[in-house]
């Protein structure tokens, strides 16, 4: 048999250290204005808000000393003016009013080109 090969003084004890506790609310409140600043949807946008808010009472009882994350005031912030560009509308509306769909003028410009043939065969015979 093989004899025994390990080394009682390269033997080190394990140490089991936990990881530290990740919660998908960091995530979600990081991430959470910049998908309703794109989608300018303001149930999205009051959301991300009321999570902010929630996220900055809560920090002095969770936060960390260690943590080095991102202060809990600039997630509101990025959450009041993800708020901002969902109400943008209302602050500059458009101008152009109706706007027609793209079935509605080919049908326009169809029945303008029959018209115009019409005259022409007309004045033709």
């Amino acid at each position: 048999m093989a004899r025994d090969v390990i080394r009682k003084e390269n033997v080190k004890r394990y140490i089991h250290t936990a990881l530290k506790p990740k919660t998908a609310s960091n995530f979600v409140s990081q991430n959470l204005p910049m998908a309703a600043m794109f989608l300018k949807n303001k149930a999205l946008s009051w959301a991300c808000l009321f999570i902010a808010v929630q996220n900055y009472l809560n920090d002095p009882y969770v936060k960390d000393p260690s943590d080095e994350s991102t202060n809990s005031a600039y997630k509101i912030i990025f959450a009041l003016v993800a708020l901002g560009t969902a109400y943008l509308d209302l602050i500059f509306p458009q101008v152009g009013g109706f706007v027609p769909s793209a079935a509605e003028t080919v049908a326009d410009v169809a029945a303008e080109a029959a018209i115009e043939v019409a005259e022409t065969v007309a004045a033709a015979i």
